[in-house]
């Protein structure tokens, strides 16, 4: 990393405010980041936080080491053990719960899908040794285990 305090504060951060219903959680957090810290932390430090939370909204690829890292640790869920991840994605749908089954994973599959298209699911070689391997594997049967049920349907 190149600046660990950078990403320490946006992992305190990131989702400070949460809002299931709303679309700008993110945002939102930066903001009051970047609102409560005021004038006791520099400007540099305040913008790196800030591209850090934002970098978790993952519609971009991270640039840097330091997004690398905040995005890893950010999806590093997907890489528990199966019971842990599967019991972690049913307490999203719960936190999802004004959504109709078919907007929630609709949207769901969308981004799963996103991450497996990607090169490489972890862009850090730490968190790829780690996580890489299990976090695809989660998904693919995960989105399996979706379409059985009829939540969604093939590509």
């Amino acid at each position: 990393m190149d600046d660990p305090n950078a990403v320490e504060l946006s992992i305190w951060f990131h989702d400070v405010i949460y809002d299931a219903k709303a679309s700008d959680n993110e945002e939102r957090s930066a903001r009051y980041f970047s609102e409560t810290c005021g004038q006791d932390v520099d400007r540099q430090l305040q913008s790196k936080v800030h591209d850090l939370i934002i970098a978790t909204i993952h519609k971009e690829l991270p640039l840097t080491p330091d997004g690398k890292y905040m995005v890893d640790i950010d999806l590093s869920s997907f890489g528990l053990p199966w019971d842990k991840f599967l019991r972690d994605s049913e307490a999203v749908r719960e936190e999802f719960s004004h959504l109709s089954d078919a907007e929630f994973y609709s949207a769901q599959k969308e981004f799963l899908e996103s991450l497996l298209f990607r090169e490489h699911f972890c862009f850090t070689e730490f968190f790829r040794q780690r996580h890489e391997k299990t976090a695809r594997e989660n998904i693919r049967r995960y989105l399996d285990s979706l379409k059985k049920q009829s939540l969604v349907g093939d590509a």
